[in-house]
């Protein structure tokens, strides 16, 4: 009956969490979004063999997408978004079947709660990481690590050593192509996987002798790949070498330099481990109290109060849910290993899922913690062991665990979007934008900024149109060749700007303004004299919590 009960209760939530997926899906026409990433990505990956100023990001990622999306040019942010979802789910399912065939090939397991169980984490995670933007390196990465620790998790299941050999040498195809999205992300999977692999059976000459040549043979099977139908390896040499020399090299430091992803590790995992260490000491607490008055029951609502309210007030720094699934993870690790019911190869394999989501995200530019997430699909099959390896005593506080993880992700869950009634405003010019729902600030600084532009004699499809972070979407709703795929306008000035010609049209933040106006005024543009000036009365996120996105338009004059 207990066993009928449990299985009743994960059937629910997979059910659940599996509406939300689908919901989420048909929400993905909703929240364009203007001032961040999305306008970028789309314009290094559709324009990616544009005659454009090009100082090109450190990843290689978009060749990759190009070769997968066949005529991406055509396609527009929607069809990317989708593209991008279910690339993501068929990596999340493929994930779902091995870590199945782990449990099912390792424990004999028949009992149906334990496979629901893991199946909700991963579609909890799921839940979290399937909407967002359309197809980009970020998605590439999280696809091919997520693939990489299925391999893995095959390989360590599977007890014939010719299949086995197989999948090593997949895993290394696979690390490849990692390698060439992020560097630093594909040494460490490298690294990660090699080590688990070697380990999980135990340590013996053999075993590593093997392992290293069919590793090394799915290396060389990668490059192959890569040179003859993704780009040539020529050309990979000496774009890493450029990005090298531009992320260490002296000069005007990049938006990508090695000083900022230095210290984007750095305050990065400074931030995890104090929020990590935060909750720990909640437990210890919590622990104390139920020693001191000898209530089992008092424990875990203590620990729930203890816990939303620091998840609440806390500023700086924030806990995040990346601190909420180490802290889980910390807990409960520490009480198996204090009582000596772990084997070692289930140590092994939560070690792995643990460090694995932090080791690849080495190299970014952006927050370490978030881009961990984006990563932290390892993390559910974790949970899943922590709560299937519990003994009773400690099972009701994993189970308990599971419900604050599902509770602060499902948390962040637009439900305006998966219910609310949407009106369905758009641009009126055809665009690659025309089949996103815009909102009503969207559409009226969209509107607006086409009517100028058309003022001057703006042709979509033929004429550039230099905008930067702020305004790289806006580029792409304006159907325009983007003058740059430079996210910043630091990067822009990295460029030889004496040789590149005068644009007839841009737009740019007050913060774009501020750092490229004197240096545009040295150049033969004829800047700002040339041109005619126009400042926005709109703005398409006033409410996104960034400063100066408030946009001026420059319109080469006497253009016909």
């Amino acid at each position: 009956m207990k066993q009928k009960g449990l299985t009743i209760v994960w059937a629910i939530i997979m059910i659940a969490l599996t509406i939300i997926c689908a919901l989420e899906y048909d929400a993905l026409a909703y929240n364009l979004q203007s001032v961040y990433d999305e306008g970028f990505f789309y314009v290094t990956s559709v324009f990616a063999h544009q005659p454009i100023a090009d100082t090109q990001p450190l990843t290689l990622a978009q060749d990759a997408i190009n070769t997968l999306v066949p005529n991406i040019g055509q396609y527009d942010v929607l069809a990317l978004r989708q593209y991008a979802f279910w690339a993501k789910s068929i990596a999340f399912l493929f994930l779902i079947f091995c870590s199945c065939f782990y449990v099912y090939r390792r424990h004999k397991e028949k009992r149906i709660h334990i496979y629901l169980a893991l199946i909700a984490s991963y579609l909890l995670l799921g839940t979290h990481l399937l909407p967002g933007d359309l197809i980009n390196m970020n998605d590439v990465i999280l696809i091919l690590i997520t693939t990489a620790f299925s391999l893995c998790l095959l390989c360590s299941a599977i007890s014939n050593p010719y299949i086995r050999y197989i999948g090593v040498t997949l895993i290394g195809i696979v690390t490849t192509f990692t390698l060439l999205c992020n560097l630093p992300a594909g040494c460490m999977l490298i690294a990660l996987c090699g080590l688990f692999l070697i380990l999980y059976d135990g340590y013996n000459h053999k075993k590593l002798l093997y392992t290293a040549l069919f590793g090394i043979l799915g290396l060389a099977l990668g490059l192959c790949l890569t040179h003859f139908f993704i780009i040539s390896l020529q050309y990979c040499f000496e774009f890493l070498q450029k990005g090298i020399t531009q992320t260490t090299g002296g000069g005007r430091a990049s938006h990508h330099s090695l000083t900022r992803v230095i210290l984007v590790i750095f305050f990065g995992i400074r931030d995890l481990t104090i929020t990590t260490l935060l909750l720990c000491g909640i437990t210890y607490i919590c622990k104390i109290c139920q020693q001191k008055f000898n209530k089992d029951w008092l424990t875990i609502p203590l620990a729930l109060i203890f816990f939303f309210i620091i998840y609440k007030w806390q500023v700086k720094p924030g806990i995040t849910i990346a601190s909420i699934l180490c802290w889980q993870t910390i807990m409960f690790l520490t009480y198996h290993i204090r009582n000596k019911v772990l084997d070692n190869k289930t140590l092994l394999l939560i070690i792995f899922s643990f460090i694995m989501p932090i080791g690849v995200v080495f190299g970014t530019n952006t927050s370490i913690i978030g881009k961990a997430m984006a990563c932290g699909t390892p993390w559910g099959l974790l949970l899943f062991y922590l709560y299937y390896q519990a003994s009773p005593e400690v099972r009701k506080y994993a189970i308990a665990g599971f419900a604050i993880v599902a509770c602060c992700l499902l948390s962040q869950v637009n439900y305006s979007l998966l219910f609310g009634k949407q009106e369905k405003l758009y641009f009126d010019a055809e665009t690659p934008i025309a089949r996103m729902n815009l909102n009503h600030n969207q559409k009226a600084f969209y509107d607006e900024v086409h009517s100028v532009l058309t003022d001057y004699g703006y042709k979509g499809k033929q004429d550039t149109l230099l905008g930067f972070c702020f305004n790289e979407m806006t580029v792409v709703a304006m159907d325009a060749i983007p003058y740059t795929n430079d996210q910043q306008p630091e990067e822009f000035l990295l460029h030889d700007l004496e040789k590149l010609p005068e644009p007839k049209f841009m737009i740019f933040s007050e913060w774009d303004s501020i750092v490229l106006y004197d240096h545009l005024s040295d150049l033969n543009w004829d800047f700002p004299n040339g041109y005619d000036y126009y400042k926005c009365t709109n703005n398409p996120d006033p409410n996104s919590g960034y400063n100066m996105t408030q946009s001026m338009i420059y319109c080469k004059k006497n253009h016909e």
